[in-house]
């Protein structure tokens, strides 16, 4: 008994992930890549017109403009990309967990599973989102006071903000990610509860909350593995549109078409690196969900 109460290592873990993955390969490809399909598809069709947005305001001066528009655009992305993720990580929850019963779950039910969590989990995804545009919203201010300080020719201001928005961005930021990577791990088991216990708003939260407990050190160190391999590929895979020369083009626009080709690489490579990073997370939180269960805390 006591030996059945071992919690599930971590290499357990990552192998029983890919014996699942070779279980149904087919559904995962599909539904995983599908959904990195639509992600890659709608940062192409978001992030170029913003970032055209970024630069005509920039040369106009017109950072009003700038600092109430982006930080919209920033949140509306950012809930419509959050909740094409959960449905396409809901529906691969529900492939994983029925190739651990032996039952293949058809297309059909996996979507409206997945589309079923969409409202469960909208309050929180715009928590999210609206803290991505809050905190865009402080670097166009941030980025307003520099720029006017320097046309002013007040370079001891310009420093001096420059110095301290760094400082705060830089604050800033290892205080989001530390938040991040907390929320993200004791919320790792959410799409499985979504699928299989049909939890909502803040009930499904606090069980996310509770089921993960005892067993974040091992989801960290998952997520740790899987985000340095994929970072890693993904780095080497975008190193060469790095050496382009930005500053010799007029727009953003210009400088993708300029350079298609390898525009088009980069975005394969982000599709299928996404795709398997989204499977293999999907499928651990599926593993861990139900060691968890295994080990005494039942599904509701």
């Amino acid at each position: 008994t006591q030996a059945y109460l071992v919690p599930l290592g971590i290499g357990a873990v990552l192998k029983t992930t890919w014996a699942t993955f070779r279980a149904q390969p087919k559904q995962f490809i599909v539904i995983g890549g599908t959904t990195s399909a639509l992600l890659v598809l709608l940062s192409v069709l978001s992030v170029v017109p913003l970032l055209e947005n970024v630069q005509t305001a920039i040369f106009a001066m017109d950072f009003e403009s700038l600092i109430m528009s982006l930080p919209l655009l920033v949140g509306g992305i950012a809930v419509v990309c959050s909740l094409v993720e959960i449905v396409g990580s809901v529906m691969i929850s529900g492939v994983a967990d029925g190739v651990g019963r032996g039952v293949r779950r058809g297309y059909p039910e996996l979507l409206q599973r997945g589309l079923r969590a969409v409202p469960k989990a909208i309050i929180w995804v715009l928590l999210a989102s609206a803290a991505s545009a809050l905190l865009t919203a402080v670097f166009g201010a941030w980025l307003k006071t520099v720029v006017e300080s320097t046309i002013d020719s007040d370079i001891r201001a310009a420093t001096t903000s420059l110095l301290l928005g760094t400082l705060a961005m830089l604050f800033g930021s290892l205080v989001l990610s530390v938040a991040v990577y907390l929320f993200t791990v004791r919320l790792f088991l959410l799409c499985p509860i979504y699928y299989l216990e049909e939890a909502s708003g803040l009930a499904a939260l606090k069980r996310a909350w509770s089921l993960s407990k005892g067993a974040s050190p091992r989801i960290l160190l998952t997520l740790l593995i899987v985000s340095f391999a994929v970072g890693l590929a993904s780095q080497v895979c975008t190193f060469p549109i790095m050496l382009v020369g930005v500053n010799s083009y007029s727009s953003v626009t210009e400088l993708l078409l300029q350079n298609l080709g390898m525009v088009i690489f980069v975005l394969l490579a982000i599709f299928v690196l996404d795709a398997i990073s989204r499977m293999a997370l999907s499928i651990a939180s599926v593993v861990f969900y139900h060691d968890q269960i295994r080990l005494g805390k039942p599904a509701q």
